[in-house]
């Protein structure tokens, strides 16, 4: 189990993708995402492949009973889809994910630039 925040939110196909600073194995997708009190929030999806620490979670409530998706739910039919949206080409893939890398790699800047200023120093915005 580790602890983390929620760092970004993205709506997709009717739902608020999370991607968390939690961290997790790929063998944990599928576990579940919980908030403070306890409530689950997510279900561990995914992870960026490159070095960046890019966790996701898929909303909750589109497998709770009840819920505006599950309610929804119909026998599967085989799709012609082969792969989930995150293992889809880059060109294929949800605008969410190019955004989240970039927010990644901005926030990777800003540490990396606030560790390399000497001690006591400020740096302006």
């Amino acid at each position: 189990m580790s602890e983390g925040q929620v760092e970004g939110l993205y709506l997709y196909d009717g739902g608020n993708v999370i991607r968390t600073s939690a961290t997790f194995d790929a063998g944990a997708s599928g576990g579940g995402l919980f908030d403070d009190e306890g409530a689950l929030v997510g279900l561990l999806a995914f992870k960026a492949r490159s070095g960046a620490k890019l966790h996701f979670a898929l909303p909750a409530d589109w497998t709770l009973s009840g819920a505006a998706v599950s309610s929804q739910f119909v026998p599967i039919v085989p799709s012609g889809e082969q792969h989930a949206f995150w293992e889809r080409p880059k060109s294929s893939q949800p605008s969410f994910l190019g955004l989240a890398m970039l927010e990644a790699a901005s926030q990777r800047d800003s540490a990396t630039s606030a560790c390399n200023q000497p001690a006591g120093a400020t740096s302006s915005p």
